[in-house]
Parts: C-alpha cells; structure tokens; sequence
C-alpha cells in the first residue's frame, strides 16, 4: 500500500471516529428522602425513600441538546401530625405514587413542583460533555473515553446522584428497549389503578 493510500486510509478512520454517533446514559437517583416508619407493622410507604430516572442521549458531532428533569412533591398522611413527620420528593417520571394510594391504601398527595434541573449535552470529537444545572447548583462533566463519571446535584430539596457513561450502540439499544418496557409497564399499572378507583 502506498502513502497516498495510507494517508487516506488514516483520514477516513480519523473523520468517522469524529464524525460517528455516540450514546450517552446517565443515572439520576435521590436517596435521601425523609420517611416516618413505625417500629412495628408495615410501611409500604418506605420505597419512597429513593427514586430513580434515567437519561439517554443519541448525540452527533456538533449535537447540543437540551431539556429539563422534573420533580413532584409527596406528601404522605396530609392534613395529620404525620405529614410534617414525612419529607418526600421524586422523579416526575416515577409512577409508584399510584400502586401506593391504590394497591397499598397508603394516604398520599402527589403534586408538580418547579424544583427542576435543566440538562445540556454535546459532543464536540471524541468528547461528550453534559451539565446539570438546579437553582442552587451547577454540575458540569466531560467523558473522553469510555470510563464512568459520578457526582451529586443540589437542589433546593435533595442531594441528587449522578452516574454518567458512554456506551457502544448494542448496549444502548438494549439499556433503551428495557427503559421504555418498564416505563409501559409501571404506566399500564398506574393507569390500572387510577381507572380502579373511579
């Protein structure tokens, strides 16, 4: 092979590794959350303790992205001495909230609150940077390779973790298709319970 074809050959794998799309996942998880739990008896309201979500981006150079986390506020046994006793926010997307009040018959109110991170990504090379930004906090983070990345996020309510990785398309795909079953499912139940109450 000459030098011509080398010096191509060199180029193109250059350009497509600049050019060619990369997957982003990031995992979010509040784990700090205040639940009053009796010292005998059942608390099914105790898996509020945490809530999870997760972030999946497709990005190509040049790419920027941008959209919002958002949060709902839970307040358990509202109107009695055991909501003050209770501190709960979870990830908007989180649908349990509805298997409790209706499955469980725990007392719960469950509303919007604009206690939100704004997320922005981009991929410029082989470099995939990502920001979360509360009201109070700003969390930046840069991946170069192929290595994992975690922080915490504060907002005005929690301390948020932040578990971020590049992935390969195979193992995007599949970590993509469980999300969106399980996303179906946990709304196939929530719909359940709401229609089970009316």
């Amino acid at each position: 092979m000459n030098r011509l074809s080398l010096g191509l050959l060199a180029l193109a794998f250059s350009t497509s590794s600049v050019f060619a799309q990369d997957y982003l996942n990031c995992g979010l998880k509040i784990a700090d959350n205040k639940i009053d739990c009796p010292f005998f008896g059942s608390c099914p309201q105790e898996v509020l303790k945490e809530s999870k979500s997760q972030l999946f981006l497709e990005l190509n150079e040049g790419d920027t992205l941008e959209g919002k986390i958002a949060f709902k506020k839970v307040l358990l046994f509202p109107g009695t001495s055991k909501e003050k006793k209770n501190k709960v926010t979870i990830f908007k997307s989180d649908l349990r909230t509805e298997m409790l009040k209706s499955e469980k018959k725990v007392d719960l109110v469950a509303y919007d609150t604009q206690n939100n991170i704004d997320y922005t990504a981009r991929k410029v090379g082989n470099t995939l940077s990502v920001s979360f930004k509360s009201a109070v906090y700003t969390l930046s983070i840069d991946l170069e390779g192929n290595g994992k990345y975690q922080d915490y996020i504060l907002t005005s309510e929690n301390a948020v973790s932040v578990i971020c990785e590049r992935l390969n398309k195979e193992v995007y795909e599949e970590f993509k298709a469980k999300k969106e079953a399980i996303d179906s499912y946990n709304k196939e139940k929530s719909d359940k319970s709401k229609a089970s109450k009316q």
